[in-house]
């Protein structure tokens, strides 16, 4: 038995009735608890979303082409945690793809997945001529398993009957179920295909109606037992995420006019850090509170009249363009950007303003396809040459011709090879007619985060700036610690090196992943400098500057991370505060960045693991971190300091005379610690689950 039930329903043609086959199937599983998850075969997004209606989870588009084999294995393993059977809807025929390949085929996907295929035939006008179909689908490639087949349009049990009887009897193939031809279970159509569900109206009827036709005329047990003979995958299957943070808000234009969006690509925004917040610009007056937006597909032709009355969001989203708002359009998204819609009713109808032109609707298609887009300039997601591959489906055209200065990208068609510029960019708007697939270059996604992230960093760059105002007032008052012998600058050096190249890897690895860490690292840097060098009163010398802010860096971004802002903030202090000098670069870093940074952060660890609280672990992590400094100090001097006299009486001495100030510093700075860890604690609590160690505690 495969730990991944799956079948694929296939039809002979489009139109044979395989969308209402499946979600006659679909409805059923629901109905008996069987948790069925859907997918869609190809850059479809009506079907999937009455599937996602039914079974209540998102069903996901399987694109073989757009996609990649292995994403494809991936995200369809990924959607099956917590479902008992993979329903696989198909495209087209069963074996019609890219051209006459089997290219984004459903019988590509059958054997991609190793699934066996469930062949809706349309019965209508037929009898004995079902075998001879039957027997054609079974023959044409052997690598594809047609397993069972489904009667659609049969006017009744005794035609079922008659066209069971010669399938089985002739293409030895089981009949396992039939639909009548019933003019209720039709859905209404339009220049895009079907309605969607969200318009669709009274869908629990329908639904209901096909389940119960899907009880008493499928033989669902025979269906499900197909399912789970399926071959154990050959594929690795990807392990369960753990809980996602929040590095930014991007939000998702929802409702009657959008709705056209690949669920994997907005699980990859998910992953990459964001919170997506669905939004209306048909009902919604004002933009939600996000860094971002990106405007799907849909048919905004069809609410020209209410987006244009909904002159307040429009507004709104002029503003936040203008105001530097990172804004991703496709398709629909283009038409409600541009200047207008022309519905071909006579009145166009006004549009945001963002993208110049009008778009114009059309009696055919326009551009359709797949098509690989390669930016032939930087843009909000893409580096000029990289390519993404995505779809176009659309009836209008864009009066707009993209001149090279502006055109996104150059898109050349998966059929023919021929290429067009085609797009708009701008600095933080980009939109197209193409809806891409983000996992054909996940790049692409991470940089739209990116762009949300230093969007809404906003207040991070003004604390900087502030902080480093506030520094300036430190520098005449700022101590010199002297300077150390050359070869003692050397060893320093040395002794920090693994440690500083480790930290850079680690950020490098980790701002790839979570672009949420070049905000987070900068204003944790700027602190450790400012505060590292601001006068600080003490009862015994008046003023002293003070290496502060290594424990709270330690606890909130790891020992590794620390190193390397801890290298920063005093490679600035050297060079313009003449804070020791170069050559006591290398030693400050080892005291402060070394031994600060990792006794602050295993003092944390460990006392949350003895069940202090998360307050006074972060007060012990700032006194040890500092005390751990200044001993590291003391013995960095005595070091290199000592000559013909006792090193350990000097250590000594030098640790004695640090006491005075130390102690009512490190004191200070347990306490400036557990607040500045306490602030972030209860405001920004997705960013300690990046490198805190209490996340894995």
């Amino acid at each position: 038995m495969s730990d991944l039930p799956r079948i694929v329903v296939a039809g002979t043609h489009s139109g044979a009735g395989k969308t209402s086959v499946t979600l006659a199937l679909l409805s059923a599983l629901a109905k008996a608890g069987r948790k069925p998850q859907a997918f869609k075969v190809g850059p479809d997004y009506i079907d999937p979303s009455y599937h996602s209606a039914i079974t209540r989870r998102p069903s996901r588009n399987l694109d073989a082409w757009m996609m990649g084999h292995e994403a494809v294995k991936a995200s369809f393993s990924k959607a099956m945690r917590g479902a008992e059977t993979g329903v696989i809807e198909g495209v087209m025929g069963l074996f019609d793809g890219l051209g006459t390949t089997e290219t984004s085929s459903t019988a590509e996907m059958a054997k991609l997945l190793s699934a066996p295929v469930l062949l809706v035939i349309d019965g209508h006008g037929l009898s004995r001529s079902a075998a001879a179909m039957a027997l054609g689908y079974r023959s044409f490639d052997p690598e594809v398993r047609v397993a069972g087949v489904i009667l659609s349009k049969v006017s009744g049990e005794r035609h079922a009957r008659l066209l069971s009887e010669a399938i089985e009897s002739q293409a030895k193939i089981p009949v396992l179920g039939f639909l009548p031809n019933d003019p209720a279970l039709r859905i209404p159509e339009r220049h895009l295909g079907l309605t969607t569900a969200q318009e669709h109206g009274p869908l629990k009827e329908l639904q209901d109606r096909l389940g119960t036709l899907a009880e008493r005329h499928f033989q669902l047990d025979k269906i499900l037992e197909l399912a789970r003979r399926a071959p154990r995958p050959a594929w690795r299957l990807p392990r369960s995420g753990g809980e996602k943070t929040r590095a930014c808000r991007i939000g998702i234009a929802r409702d009657e006019a959008f709705s056209f969006y690949y669920q994997d690509n907005l699980d990859l925004l998910e992953e990459l850090g964001a919170e997506l917040v669905a939004f209306s610009p048909l009902r919604d007056r004002r933009l939600p509170d996000v860094s971002g937006l990106y405007f799907g597909g849909g048919f905004p032709e069809l609410y020209a009249a209410e987006l244009e009355d909904n002159a307040a969001l429009r507004g709104a989203l002029r503003e936040g363009i203008a105001a530097g708002l990172p804004v991703y359009a496709e398709c629909g998204g283009l038409l409600y950007l541009s200047d207008a819609i022309d519905p071909g009713s006579g009145r166009k109808r006004q549009m945001v303003g963002a993208v110049p032109g009008t778009a114009v609707m059309t009696d055919r298609l326009q551009n359709f396809g797949y098509g690989e887009a390669r930016a032939v300039c930087r843009t909000l997601l893409a580096e000029p040459g990289e390519t993404m591959r995505g779809h176009e489906f659309h009836y209008s055209r864009w009066s707009h011709e993209p001149p090279a200065e502006t055109a996104a990208y150059e898109i050349k068609k998966a059929r023919t090879g021929e290429t067009r510029r085609e797009g708009f960019a701008a600095k933080n708007v980009l939109a197209s007619y193409q809806h891409l697939h983000f996992l054909s270059c996940p790049a692409w996604a991470r940089r739209f985060v990116s762009a949300a992230v230093k969007f809404g960093g906003g207040a991070t760059a003004a604390l900087t700036l502030l902080f480093l105002f506030i520094a300036r007032g430190a520098y005449a008052m700022h101590i010199s610690e002297g300077v150390l012998p050359a070869p003692w600058a050397v060893l320093w050096f040395a002794v920090a090196a693994p440690f500083f190249y480790r930290g850079l890897r680690e950020l490098k690895d980790l701002q790839a992943r979570d672009p949420r860490f070049t905000p987070l690292v900068g204003l944790i840097g700027a602190a450790v400098f400012v505060i590292s060098c601001m006068p600080i009163p003490v009862p015994t010398a008046g003023t002293c500057s003070h290496p502060c802010g290594t424990g709270l860096a330690a606890i909130v971004l790891g020992p590794a991370l620390t190193v390397v802002i801890t290298a920063a903030a005093l490679l600035l202090q050297a060079l313009f505060l003449a804070h020791g000098g170069l050559t006591t670069l290398g030693a400050n870093i080892v005291s402060m960045g070394v031994v600060g940074a990792f006794c602050g952060y295993g003092i944390f660890r460990l006392s949350r693991r003895l069940g202090l609280s998360w307050a006074v672990s972060a007060f012990l992590a700032g006194l040890i971190s500092d005390w751990a400094t200044y001993t590291a100090t003391s013995f960095e001097l005595a070091s290199a300091l000592h000559g013909t006299a006792s090193m350990g009486r000097l250590f000594s001495a030098i640790l004695v005379a640090f006491i005075p100030t130390q102690l009512p510093l490190g004191i200070l700075e347990g306490f400036l610690t557990a607040g500045a860890y306490g602030f972030i604690r209860s405001r920004r609590p997705e960013l300690l689950a990046l490198k805190s160690p209490e996340a894995s505690i």
